[in-house]
């Protein structure tokens, strides 16, 4: 369990180094659309096996999809702001953070909490949950979602593997 949860907490902060990259070059509707679909992927595939390697493949679709959420929520709001809003722009970007850090834990104990008769808790519910919340999330990318100004709409635009080698560069700066 130390291991599962050391790589994945290792990766999925590495990872947005990269994923954030391919964002800005892809798009970022493209690249929510791309997380969300993983994420969904992987949840649902988390409510369904329960042996190491299938459970070790879903835990890296959510590693994946999650790490282009990030980079992604934060460069729109640092292109979608100016210097008079920024602050305003990523105070409500972090608001958002801390209220689903404080709603998810709640819902997802809800959700897990252990049958009164057999005393199993009821994981694959959560995780079915969790696959139908992030889906929901298409909706808002379909309908709601004004893409900024990205790298590929941008009139110098760099390869992907340009972008992968600057953010190379960028982790050998430590």
């Amino acid at each position: 369990a130390g291991f599962v949860a050391g790589l994945f907490g290792a990766l999925i902060y590495l990872f947005p180094f990269f994923s954030g990259a391919i964002a800005d070059r892809l798009g970022f509707r493209s690249s929510l659309m791309l997380a969300f679909g993983l994420l969904a992927l992987g949840y649902a595939a988390l409510g369904l096996v329960s042996t190491f390697w299938p459970v070790m493949g879903a835990l890296l679709l959510v590693v994946i999809g999650g790490s282009f959420v990030k980079p992604v929520i934060t460069g729109t709001a640092s292109r979608s702001s100016n210097e008079a809003n920024r602050a305003r722009a990523f105070s409500i970007f972090y608001m958002m953070v801390n209220v689903g850090g404080f709603v998810g834990p709640l819902v997802s104990g809800i959700l897990r909490a252990p049958d009164p008769v057999t005393g199993i808790s009821k994981w694959d519910r959560m995780f079915t949950a969790s696959a139908i919340f992030i889906a929901v999330n298409f909706i808002w990318v379909v309908f709601f979602y004004k893409e900024p100004t990205t790298e590929s709409q941008s009139a110098t635009t760099r390869t992907v593997g340009k972008v992968l080698r600057e953010a190379m560069e960028v982790l050998g700066n430590v």
